[in-house]
């Protein structure tokens, strides 16, 4: 932090992330997926991804920022773990979760997504 002014990836993490849990507790969301093991593991997803986007590669920042199940059938012992989370931008999640054709927003960005996609088990 000294170095370089910039907060360690962590604590950016708790930032931005909290924001996100606030809104989730406001949506009134009592799913299984959104348990403690999900909100403790957001922030080591963050770092892991470097706090990064991992569909488009960008920055995230602000209230932007969604944790993506990559295989929200998973049982719900594995379903929180750090592997299957992903950080990425809001819009990024949402063409995940569309089934609308988005291979206009770029090759590298729309392989990403449909990647995502074939893992959520649409059909």
């Amino acid at each position: 932090m000294n170095r370089t002014g910039k907060k360690p990836l962590k604590v950016r993490a708790d930032e931005l992330l909290s924001l996100n849990w606030s809104k989730i507790i406001k949506a009134g969301h009592k799913e299984k997926l959104y348990n403690f093991e999900y909100f403790m593991n957001r922030a080591y997803a963050f770092n892991r991804d470097k706090g990064r986007c991992r569909v488009c590669k960008e920055v995230l920042q602000g209230d932007n920022i969604r944790i993506h199940h990559i295989k929200p059938k998973l049982p719900l012992e594995e379903v929180n773990r750090v592997p299957n989370l992903a950080s990425m931008h809001e819009h990024c999640h949402q063409m995940i979760h569309s089934r609308k054709d988005y291979s206009s927003v770029g090759h590298v960005k729309w392989g990403k997504i449909l990647g995502f996609r074939e893992k959520l088990s649409f059909i």
